[in-house]
C-alpha cells in the first residue's frame, strides 16, 4: 500500500496540550489506525491489531469506534484536518480567494498522484460520511466568500459553489488515483474548477499553474506527471 506523505505523518498528534484523556486515547488510536493501514492495508487490518498498535486493550478501541469503518472514517477527518492545518500558512499568505480555491484543489490532486490508496480511501469515506464534507466544505466555503467579495468568482449558490468543487476534484482524484489520468490532469482540473466559479479561461490557467508552488515540497516532480 502507498505510504502517506509525510507533509501528513502524525495526522492524529495525540500529545497535543489541554486535551481531555479520552480525546487524547482517541487520537492516539487514530494515530495507531493510520500506521496499521499503512502496513497493512485497511481490508486486511483488523481492530485487535490497532489496539495492539496503541498499546491499549481492544475494549477501549470499541468504547471510541463501534467498528472499523468508524475509525477509517475518523482517520479520513483527521487527514482533512491536518491537510488544512499545515497547509494554513501558504494558505493564508495568498490574498486573493480564488487562488486559495485553486490552493485546495491541486493539494487534494497532489495527494492523489503521492497516495492513491490514502485518496481512495478518503474518496470512500466522503460518499457516505457527511462530517468529512462538512470539515472540507467549510474552507472551500470560507474561501469562495472570499472571492465573491473580491469580485472574482460569481455563482448561483454557495451550496452550487461547493458541489461544482468538491465533487470535481473527487472525480479528478479518482481519476488520478486510478492511473486514468493524463498528464497535467490536476491543473486542468484546477483551472476548470476556476471557470465554473466565473473565472475567465486564461487567467484561470494562470492561477492553477501558479499555486503549485505550494504543493508540499513544491512542484518538483508534480508538474511533470499532473
Amino acid at each position: 500500500m502507498t505510504p502517506l506523505p509525510r507533509f501528513l505523518a502524525g495526522a492524529a498528534e495525540p500529545e497535543r496540550p489541554r486535551l481531555r484523556k479520552r480525546e487524547r486515547t482517541r487520537l492516539a488510536l487514530i494515530d495507531a489506525a493510520v500506521r496499521v493501514f499503512s502496513s497493512r492495508g485497511f481490508a486486511a487490518a483488523t481492530m485487535q491489531e490497532i489496539a495492539a498498535e496503541a498499546g491499549m486493550t481492544t475494549g477501549t478501541l470499541y468504547n471510541h469506534f463501534d467498528a472499523k469503518a468508524d475509525i477509517v472514517a475518523a482517520v479520513a477527518i483527521a487527514i482533512a484536518q491536518t491537510m488544512q492545518e499545515r497547509s494554513s500558512a501558504r494558505r493564508d499568505s495568498l490574498s486573493r480567494g480564488v487562488e486559495r480555491v485553486a490552493m485546495g484543489c491541486q493539494h487534494y490532486l497532489w495527494l492523489a498522484k503521492q497516495s492513491p490508496d490514502w485518496a481512495l480511501m478518503l474518496l470512500d469515506v466522503a460518499a457516505a460520511t457527511p462530517a468529512f464534507l462538512e470539515t472540507v466544505g467549510a474552507y472551500v466555503r470560507a474561501d469562495v466568500r472570499r472571492g465573491v467579495r473580491q469580485k472574482e468568482i460569481e455563482i448561483e449558490s454557495e451550496t452550487a459553489a461547493l458541489d461544482l468543487v468538491c465533487g470535481s476534484v473527487m472525480q479528478g482524484m479518482r481519476s488520478i488515483a486510478l492511473g486514468l489520468a493524463p498528464p497535467r490532469h490536476g491543473t486542468a482540473i484546477t483551472a476548470m474548477v476556476l471557470r465554473g466559479l466565473g473565472v475567465p479561461a486564461e487567467p484561470a490557467r494562470k492561477i492553477a499553474r501558479k499555486v503549485l508552488a505550494t504543493v508540499p515540497g513544491g512542484d518538483a516532480g508534480y508538474r511533470r506527471g499532473r
